[in-house]
């Protein structure tokens, strides 16, 4: 068997879950996926690691989609945790985000993917285009901007946040309502004056 820490270049690690995801990735074709579901610390973290196989996936075009699930959604955790699809015979650079995070249904002590849930996430998936809040198709050169991170909150963002601020508009609207409280406050002087 290969080692496999020298395929990706990483460091030995003590994670559990990247000892395995590697070893996942290394042993399906030249044509198969994985689809795996990591914790969501992998997408950030800074440790040599995480760091190096994030960067080394991405460059090496492994990296098809990540789906941000919703917490609770396994006993005895509550650990926030993402889907990660490998795609060993992807064709673009880009990457599918996807924030299903507020997708579920409460069950008690759990929370659920409904049918419904899940067909808006494989739906997506498929379709692999940018939906305003739910999704982004982020390409290479804005990945590596952000140094390889790849926090799914950080590429899709909700509609009120990408708006920018007009700061001209801004100024006028401000200069605008200071006149009509200027205004609002002769008439009323006018009027204490009159009693």
């Amino acid at each position: 068997m290969k080692d496999y820490y020298l395929e990706y270049k990483v460091e030995p690690s003590k994670n559990a879950y990247i000892k395995y995801l590697i070893k996942m990735i290394e042993n399906v074709d030249q044509h198969g996926k994985v689809i795996t579901i990591v914790p969501q610390g992998f997408l950030f973290k800074k440790s040599k690691t995480e760091y190096y196989l994030r960067k080394k996936l991405i460059e090496k075009n492994r990296i098809s989609a990540i789906i941000a699930l919703p917490e609770k959604l396994f006993y005895h955790t509550k650990v926030p945790v993402v889907i990660l699809i490998i795609d060993k015979s992807k064709k673009t650079k880009d990457i599918l985000f996807i924030d299903a995070s507020k997708e579920y249904k409460r069950k008690r002590k759990i929370n659920i993917l409904t049918n419904e849930n899940q067909d808006k996430i494989v739906d997506t998936y498929q379709r692999f285009e940018t939906i305003d809040n739910y999704s982004y198709v982020a390409n290479f050169e804005e990945i590596e901007q952000n140094d390889y991170e790849l926090s799914v909150k950080k590429y899709v963002k909700s509609q009120e946040m990408m708006e920018e601020i007009d700061q001209e508009k801004l100024e006028q609207k401000i200069k605008k309502l200071e006149e009509e409280k200027h205004k609002v406050q002769k008439e009323l002087n006018k009027l204490l004056n009159e009693i």
